[in-house]
């Protein structure tokens, strides 16, 4: 609150009277004051003298000739800048309230009675200036304001519960409207980047369409907040296009140099094995422990180039994993195999844990992949056991999974590692083992082929040692058969794959082009398009690839009117739970509702 006079600085002030002398006196009056006076002699004059140079209050008879005061108001506040308040304070000889009343309500700020007194005008004067300063303050402020967002590189908009834009920076208008806020105002988030409201308030990655027609890859964060009691959300917007870009070129790149040091290593490695098998003649002691040291440096080398080219193919999602139904005792007999020799020359053993009975279950993997996986563990187990120590390969089969383990007498993850286990380039080296070195990758491929095969890869909890799991949904389970889900958005599909449980053989891909045909259809199709330009095209590509596959929108960026229209089952995602997401595939599959030839 002001807590006393606001100190003056000189204002441009304007004095409208049709009566010279009175004229005279109040300019002169604000005159020795220290202010600025222009003087006009009707209301017509005063109005082109605002228009050309607006003054910061105007001081202005009500009862004038021709124009009187009340309507110069009116007019005045018809040509106000939005963005300026000019103050008007209206002067009067006249006796009563009554005509000061109706001139504050035709626009007017304030009024004086004539003669003025004053102390009264420095008064009124001091508000007005304290009035005006508060406007230029605010108004250096909101510019600031607009002009921090305006320099954002990315674009933000602001939305209402409906879904229309309230407000853009410079960045969304030239994205969204090619440079122009009128496009953007008042319309639907659908109209201005083809992605509705529920889709935008749910975040993450997700495909958009600008101005032009174009799709373009987009990180969404999104904050809600209140104002004037209606919800607003502000998203932030991120072109992935040059990341994207980035990426591709980045994984190329290291499958192209992991392919060329293949060539020269794989030779390396064949002589050094020769030189080892005394191809090149009896090696003296020290030569043969130099050779030793390089046919394990080799190896070493060779597993670091398979882990680079794996996890590039793996992200790049150009691995193909081939899923059938095996039983697992052949492929637990081959791990067992595969391994031993290594295991054996390290000085631990490597034996398997089972009941007979258990072996003839069967799972639907790649069998490669999952020999990949055991391997992978089991030399992670190798590596931090102790000398004569003992790794076992474990089964154990309940109803709703195949339960796969490989555990150790080593030390153990510390336990505030085990939260980041499995992510990429995460090591954790026990004080005993501080001489084992690795690019921390091994676990996280292992994870990301378990879940391309359908499984998890988890932690066990052992009370001594370390203990790996991969669990795998049985065949002949519930419907347990192979299903697509197309979701360009990875955080969204990776929580509808856990929403499915095992009762499906899930292959993920955020297009239907990337999914691997060679096993065969799927028997189900499960869609979260990007909106319903998006969608027009999704769907078009799995009516090719997908002929008479019955599919499931699960999904709030189109609606149940539209998804029928397409020929297509739907169930919204926002609540919806993994039973209601089961029954409606259950329903799907068995009333094979199908593409229509539309």
């Amino acid at each position: 609150m002001q807590a006393g006079p606001f100190p003056c600085e000189m204002l441009d002030l304007l004095v409208v009277d049709d009566i010279e002398s009175s004229r005279l006196v109040l300019g002169r009056a604000l005159e020795q004051l220290g202010h600025r006076v222009r003087l006009a002699a009707d209301g017509e004059s005063a109005l082109q003298l605002i228009q050309r140079d607006p003054p910061d209050v105007v001081f202005l008879d009500l009862l004038m000739p021709g124009m009187d005061g009340f309507e110069v108001t009116r007019r005045i506040r018809a040509i106000e800048r939005q963005d300026r308040w000019m103050p008007v304070i209206v002067c009067s000889s006249m006796q009563g309230d009554e005509h000061f009343g109706q001139a504050l309500q035709h626009g007017a700020d304030d009024y004086l009675v004539r003669p003025v007194n004053p102390k009264l005008l420095v008064a009124k004067l001091s508000h007005m200036a304290w009035l005006l300063h508060l406007q230029q303050e605010l108004r250096a402020t909101a510019q600031r304001q607009r002009d921090i967002h305006d320099h954002i590189s990315d674009p933000v908009l602001t939305l209402d519960a409906q879904g229309r834009v309230l407000d853009a920076n410079l960045a969304a208008c030239q994205r969204f409207s090619l440079g122009s806020p009128a496009g953007l105002v008042a319309c639907r988030s659908e109209d201005v980047m083809g992605a509705p409201l529920a889709r935008l308030v749910e975040g993450g990655e997700m495909v958009l369409r600008d101005a032009r027609g174009e799709q373009f890859p987009a990180e969404v964060r999104s904050s809600t907040w209140q104002e004037g009691g209606g919800t607003r959300y502000t998203m932030v917007l991120r072109d992935l296009s040059e990341q994207r870009a980035l990426t591709r070129a980045k994984d190329e790149f290291m499958a192209a140099v992991s392919h060329e040091l293949r060539t020269p290593l794989t030779a390396i490695h064949g002589a050094v094995s020769l030189l080892e098998a005394g191809r090149g003649g009896e090696l003296a002691p020290k030569a043969r422990q130099l050779v030793d040291m390089a046919s394990r440096n080799a190896r070493r080398l060779s597993r670091l180039i398979d882990d680079v080219f794996d996890l590039t193919q793996l992200e790049g999602e150009r691995m193909a994993v081939r899923c059938e139904a095996q039983e697992v005792g052949p492929l637990l007999q081959e791990a067992l195999s595969a391994n031993q020799g290594v295991v054996v020359g390290q000085g631990l053993s490597l034996v398997g844990q089972w009941r007979e009975s258990d072996l003839a279950a069967q799972v639907s993997i790649d069998a490669d992949r999952l020999g990949q996986v055991l391997a992978n563990l089991i030399s992670n187990a190798a590596k931090y056991s102790p000398p004569q120590g003992q790794i076992r390969l474990g089964l154990e089969v309940g109803p709703q999974r195949v339960r796969l383990s490989v555990s150790d007498q080593g030390p153990g993850i510390p336990p505030e590692f085990r939260a980041r286990l499995f992510e990429k380039f995460s090591r954790a080296e026990p004080t005993a083992n501080k001489t084992k070195q690795g690019l921390g990758l091994g676990l996280y491929i292992a994870r990301l082929l378990v879940e391309r095969m359908g499984g998890t890869l988890s932690l066990g909890t052992p009370k001594h040692g370390c203990e790996m799991w991969v669990d795998l949904p049985p065949v002949g389970q519930g419907l347990r058969q192979p299903l697509w889900l197309v979701d360009a958005d990875p955080e969204r599909a990776a929580r509808t794959a856990r929403m499915l449980g095992a009762d499906w053989r899930v292959q993920l891909a955020a297009q239907p082009a990337r999914l691997d045909r060679s096993s065969g259809l799927p028997q189900a199709v499960l869609v979260d398009p990007q909106g319903q330009d998006a969608a027009d095209a999704l769907f078009e590509q799995l009516r090719v690839l997908a002929p008479g596959v019955p599919v499931l929108v699960f999904s709030d960026a189109v609606d149940e009117r539209y998804a029928h229209s397409e020929g297509l089952a739907f169930l919204p995602r926002e609540g919806s739970t993994a039973g209601d997401l089961e029954l409606a595939l259950r329903r799907l599959h068995r009333h094979e509702t199908i593409w229509q030839d539309l």
